[in-house]
């Protein structure tokens, strides 16, 4: 439950629907924090925060979360509790660690997560920067940077992969293999 007030400025659909949208950022951000807590105290318990860390031994370091990582979503920026763990390596040597990004599946010191960059890439792809910009802000309440879309698309378009199919010469990909293809192709 969010104890936060919805101010809604004018009766119309418009007023209406911005003032759902300036809670989904504090709403999602409870539903992750709970998520990580749920899923950090599952992980300790079943053993999978062992085999993640590759390690024999963990305990938990601090549960608290006084220090805070934050994080862009689709929902704008989010601020996440650090938990602190402890594990033993095979020399017998404790180690500390925020284990947070690391159950979220978010890479160290990323301030966009790989999750939000495909979402802004797929929308970057379909339209003008400052359209997806506009789209964004309509459908979540978040003014995203033009740059930040920018090097998303960036970053997503360097990891994908062209592969030629060499079996086929029809350049609208329908992969008809050369031995099937009518003789007048």
């Amino acid at each position: 439950v969010v104890n936060t007030k919805i101010v809604i400025k004018r009766p119309n659909l418009k007023h209406i629907t911005y003032a759902v949208l300036s809670i989904l950022r504090c709403v999602f951000q409870k539903v992750v924090i709970q998520a990580v807590i749920d899923f950090a105290k599952e992980y300790m318990k079943n053993g999978k925060l062992l085999e993640m860390l590759k390690c024999k031994k963990v305990r938990w370091k601090t549960s608290k979360g006084n220090r805070t990582t934050k994080i862009r979503t689709i929902f704008g920026y989010i601020t996440i509790p650090q938990f602190q763990i402890e594990w033993l390596d095979a020399k017998k040597v404790w180690h500390k660690m925020y284990i947070v990004r690391m159950i979220l599946g978010i890479e160290k010191w990323k301030r966009i997560p790989e999750y939000t960059k495909r979402v802004f890439a797929m929308i970057g792809a379909l339209a003008p920067y400052r359209v997806v910009m506009k789209i964004l802000e309509i459908m979540s309440g978040v003014k995203v940077p033009i740059m930040d879309i920018w090097r998303s698309v960036q970053s997503v378009g360097k990891n994908i992969k062209f592969d030629i199919d060499r079996k086929s010469t029809r350049l609208n990909s329908s992969h008809i293999p050369l031995s099937r293809m009518p003789s007048s192709a």
